[in-house]
Formats: C-alpha cells, sequence, structure tokens
C-alpha cells in the first residue's frame, strides 16, 4: 500500500509538471530545460530539510548478506511461483517501459500542437493515479486472471495504437502504464506473502534488475524501428513481440493462472 501511495503522488506531481511544460515548450523548447534545472534544484533545497530517523537494532548479531543474497537467489530458481512472477515482471514492465519516451514522437505523427502535449500527458497521469488507486478493486474482479489480462490489454493497446493512429484512443497509453504500476504492487504483494521479509527485499531487488536488463535489451529496439519506420509501427510491432514473448509463460508453467494473492 505504501508503494501505491507513492505511485500516486509521484503521478499526480507528474501531471502538474507536464500541465506546465505543454505552455512552456510552446514557448521556447530551451526554456524547459531551464525550468527542469530550476525544479531540480529546489528539491535539492528541500532535501536538506529532512532528518534521517535514529535506527535502533534489537539484535547485535552480525547479518551474513552473502548468504541472505544467496538464500534469495536459489528461492527465485527453485520455487515456481517466485520464478514465474521474477519473468513476468521483468518483460512486462522492462518491455513496457520504453514505450514512454515514444509518446511525444506519437504525438508528433498526429500533428498535434505541442502547446496541447502538456494537457495530454496530465490527463494521461491523471487517469493513472487514479486508476491505480483501484489496484485491490482489479486484482479482486480478475481475481487468478490478474497477469494475463494486462498482459493481453497491453499488447491489444500497443497494437492498436499503432494500426490506428489517433488522439481519440490516447486513453490506451495511460492504459498500459497504469497496468505496469498495478504490476508492481501485485508482485511485490505476492512475493512478501510467500517469503519472509529479509528474503523479499533481496529477491525484489532482483527482479528491478532483471527488468532494467531487458528494459536495455528491448529499448533499443523500439527506438530503431521507430527511426526506421515510423512510431506507429514500431508500436504495432512492439505489441506483437510483447504478446509472443509472454504468452508461454501462461503455458509453460504449471497453473500459472493460479498465482493469486491470499
Amino acid at each position: 500500500m505504501k508503494f501505491l501511495r507513492k505511485s500516486g503522488i509521484m503521478r499526480v506531481s507528474l501531471a502538474i509538471g507536464e500541465l506546465l511544460s505543454g505552455f512552456i515548450a510552446a514557448i521556447s523548447l530551451a526554456l524547459t530545460f531551464l525550468a527542469s534545472g530550476a525544479s531540480t534544484f529546489f528539491a535539492y533545497i528541500v532535501s536538506f530539510t529532512f532528518s534521517k530517523p535514529p535506527i535502533y537494532l534489537a539484535r547485535k548479531e552480525q547479518i551474513d548478506y552473502k548468504k541472505v543474497i544467496s538464500d534469495s537467489f536459489n528461492i527465485i530458481y527453485t520455487h515456481p511461483t517466485i520464478l514465474w512472477l521474477t519473468i513476468f515482471f521483468a518483460l512486462f514492465n522492462g518491455m513496457v517501459w520504453p514505450t514512454n519516451f515514444l509518446s511525444q514522437s506519437y504525438l508528433q505523427e498526429l500533428h498535434v500542437p505541442i502547446i496541447y502535449f502538456g494537457f495530454i500527458f496530465a490527463g494521461m497521469s491523471a487517469i493513472a493515479a487514479i486508476a491505480s488507486a483501484y489496484t485491490h478493486v482489479y486484482d479482486k474482479i480478475t481475481g487468478s486472471y490478474s497477469f494475463l489480462i494486462m498482459a493481453l490489454v497491453t499488447s491489444v493497446s500497443l497494437f492498436i495504437l499503432g494500426i490506428a493512429p489517433s488522439i481519440y484512443i490516447l486513453p490506451l497509453w495511460a492504459i498500459f502504464n497504469t497496468l505496469t504500476m498495478i504490476n508492481h504492487t501485485l508482485v511485490s504483494e505476492r512475493v512478501l506473502s510467500i517469503v519472509s521479509q529479509n528474503q523479499a527485499a533481496t529477491v525484489l531487488s532482483f527482479q528491478n534488475l532483471a527488468r532494467r536488463g531487458i528494459y536495455a535489451l528491448f529499448g533499443p529496439l523500439i527506438g530503431y524501428l521507430s527511426d526506421m519506420f515510423s512510431v506507429s509501427f514500431a508500436l504495432q510491432i512492439y505489441g506483437v513481440i510483447l504478446m509472443v514473448l509472454i504468452l508461454p509463460l501462461f503455458l509453460v508453467f504449471k497453473n500459472p493462472l493460479k498465482i493469486s494473492h491470499k
């Protein structure tokens, strides 16, 4: 829940910044760099007002971190559910993440005036912030099909955005961005329900490392496709690739649809 609240606050803040950015960019693109630098510097000043709370350990024994990490890796590779969650999280979030960098190019292909970019991105962030607050409602409704539905919806959304580019279907972009946040929350909760908290920390860290590895692998691919052909074509191909890679997860592993929160 803490992650969910933090993500919601970040999305709202992002929406405000995006709304202002459209007006700033309409005046001068160079001005956006100055505004970004000023806001970053302000955040740096604010950070000095934070205080670190004292941490008291209830025990004095030394923790063998190498053993903790080794045990976590063993859990991932030997526990079918944890392994499935790790692979799905890395593939899904790692592949969807790079699409955010194509959103502005997509609007340019639609010949949307730059002054409206801020309104559009702010609206998309607002949708994601509101929808992510209902993560557990989504989980309750979809049940054991939570992950399959988010994979299907995202793949189809990417393909539709590519094959029928239009300003009217941009909410699809907000939908699969929201699903990445929901996926992050659901995967974390399921891991915490299976392993102890001290092991979960390293397991979740490994999952994020795997996600970044997937991003590093597929990010250049979608960039290459958009440069060589078009953003629309890149989204079509990317939607197909995402589905081809993720669907086998629901076929190879035994009863993957029964991975539900208890």
